[in-house]
């Protein structure tokens, strides 16, 4: 009996070790299936705040690019503002420019005839005078009889519309009819011992001209004190009147109209 009883408390014994191992099992590999639960988790907790990190940093950076567009626009809109306000400017500039050049070209070559100088048509240009042309031959007012119209243009050494006209002066000169003629005084060149004369010289060979130029010495007094600024141009008749008034400034097309009127006129049509 004793021994029976010794059996089953051995028995016992081992049974509760067993069950104890048996908790302690259950008990180590539930708490590993909570660590692995935590460690999950944690780590679909990183990855949700990695790619919401991601979203911000990637909306952030949209913002910054449609920001960054947005100025690139508003710079760009403010170039083509500025380009356009800058063209506009300048298309007034030019037009402002366009007005304005033919009243500054005939300021710089208008001559303005003085009230109690000025040479009425029908009376006498010059009068009687007596000087000599570049070339040193001596001219009087017979050169006017030489022709029906004399073409008569004052000009200076110093004045850049007067120098430009020439070559056309020239040209006009080369298609006069036989009788009308064109000649050229000089307002500042008095003599021959003159700096000016040496640069009318040069001015005529340069321009081309071939119909004379006179200086204009004391014996012009009279023309060149009603001429208040040069280019002016004057028609006369084979006696030495005005016809007409005169052309003041550079204006070729007024020459051109005025001689065609004069060719009826004088019967040279």
């Amino acid at each position: 009996m004793r021994n029976s009883k010794g059996s089953c408390k051995k028995i016992g014994h081992r049974i509760l070790q067993a069950a104890m191992c048996l908790v302690l099992i259950l008990c180590l590999s539930s708490c590993g299936s909570s660590k692995d639960s935590s460690k999950e988790t944690q780590a679909e907790t990183a990855e949700e705040t990695s790619a919401d990190a991601g979203r911000e940093e990637s909306a952030d950076a949209g913002k910054e690019t449609a920001a960054d567009a947005g100025r690139e626009e508003s710079a760009d809109a403010e170039k083509e503002t500025a380009v356009d306000a800058g063209q506009e400017e300048s298309a007034d500039a030019e037009k402002e420019t366009a007005v304005e050049q033919p009243e500054s070209s005939e300021e710089e070559g208008q001559a303005k005839q003085d009230p109690d100088q000025a040479i009425a048509a029908g009376k006498p240009l010059i009068g009687t005078f007596e000087t000599l042309d570049l070339d040193g031959n001596t001219v009087t007012e017979d050169i006017f009889s030489k022709a029906d119209v004399t073409f008569v243009n004052v000009w200076g050494t110093f004045c850049p519309p007067c120098i430009a006209e020439m070559p056309d002066l020239e040209q006009i000169h080369q298609e006069l009819p036989d009788n009308m003629q064109m000649i050229g005084i000089l307002c500042d060149v008095e003599s021959m011992d003159v700096p000016q004369y040496q640069e009318a010289l040069e001015i005529v060979k340069e321009t081309g001209v071939t119909y004379p130029s006179l200086i204009g010495n004391g014996s012009m007094t009279g023309l060149l004190q009603s001429v208040y600024a040069v280019p002016t141009s004057f028609f006369v008749d084979s006696n030495g009147c005005m016809i007409g008034a005169p052309v003041v400034g550079a204006n070729l097309d007024a020459y051109k109209i005025l001689l065609q009127e004069l060719e009826v006129e004088y019967g040279m049509d």
